[in-house]
């Protein structure tokens, strides 16, 4: 596989020795970095700005019960999204949103004290990279877009022929952020297409026709910008809400000429590294505790979506509860 450019985590110096997470996210951070964890417990952080973060969330739970890893796990969803009016478009809100982050990040430090924050939104880590907190960490944090990279990198490695189409937000897109990573494979393979407003539509109602429209017209740009329409392509869904109406997005695909299309989504895998390593066989159960928390009231029809995935995630959902972060 091509190296990835700048693949390295930033994570602060503790003086306490760790165990079995110290081991497994060793590929994504310094191994000489201590991070503080307990043998028999473990609080994992998943953020994101709106509600696509949870099908993370639910297969992190799921995968948990299956595959013990400590004696007890805290698994927390928290919703930053703090104005559902707010233009992402904005420059100056973006601005916003990473001195509000900035703010949230200290917060959760000071009150919840994770030993492993998710940043489950493409979006936001994006923003994240912006922040005063990325220079000195208080905790380590592991952001999607670097098992984006991972994913797609694995894929064109695989079939050096094939174009990849990326499918994200205008923030995520404009970064050029997954261009830039994957640039040894050629410029001319990789894509980015951006969605304006799909994201909040799923949200809102992943069925409605609205959602059917925006797609379909992030689809037709995304083709017209291919040089052929004979060219082999994959499609790679950089938004974690995207992963919701993968169906709609492998329907609309077939429709315009590719049946087979392969679809990347790095959701479910974006935990992948906890789940490896020698570790694995030290517990023979893990009681999960899972959390969802927002700073707004939310409300989504996504909640049955995650039904076949984790149950316990769904029944947090329905019972969440609003962010104090101060």
């Amino acid at each position: 596989m091509h190296l990835l450019k700048n693949e390295t985590l930033a994570t602060p110096s503790q003086s306490k020795k760790n165990d079995w997470l110290e081991q497994e996210i060793a590929n994504l951070i310094p191994p000489s970095v201590n991070i503080p964890l307990t043998d028999t417990k473990a609080t994992i952080m998943v953020v994101d700005l709106g509600l696509g973060g949870l099908s993370v969330m639910a297969a992190l739970t799921q995968r948990l019960q299956d595959i013990p890893l400590c004696d007890r796990a805290r698994i927390i969803f928290l919703n930053l999204e703090f104005d559902t009016a707010i233009n992402y478009e904005n420059s100056s809100t973006q601005i916003e949103i990473v001195q509000q982050f900035d703010r949230d990040l200290v917060a959760i430090s000071s009150q919840y004290q994770p030993h492993l924050l998710l940043i489950a939104c493409n979006t936001l880590s994006v923003l994240y990279r912006q922040t005063q907190f990325i220079h000195n960490p208080l905790f380590p944090v592991v952001d999607i877009i670097n098992m984006g990279v991972k994913t797609i990198a694995r894929h064109l490695d695989k079939f050096p022929q094939q174009n990849v189409l990326i499918f994200g937000t205008s923030i995520t897109t404009n970064s050029r952020l997954y261009s830039q990573h994957l640039e040894s494979y050629g410029s001319d393979r990789i894509i980015e297409q951006n969605c304006p407003f799909l994201a909040e539509s799923i949200e809102r109602n992943y069925a409605s026709q609205e959602t059917e429209e925006i797609l379909e017209s992030c689809i037709v740009q995304a083709l017209n910008q291919l040089e052929s329409t004979n060219k082999s392509i994959a499609i790679s869904l950089n938004c974690t809400h995207y992963g919701y109406i993968i169906d709609k997005f492998r329907s609309h695909f077939a429709n315009r000429g590719y049946p087979n299309i392969k679809i990347l989504n790095p959701n479910a895998k974006m935990s992948d590294f906890l789940f490896s390593g020698k570790n694995l066989s030290r517990h023979l159960k893990t009681e999960v505790q899972v959390e969802v928390l927002s700073k707004i009231p939310i409300s989504s029809s996504l909640a049955k979506l995650l039904e076949p995935i984790s149950r316990k995630t769904v029944r947090a959902f329905f019972n969440y509860n609003l962010s104090k972060l101060t």
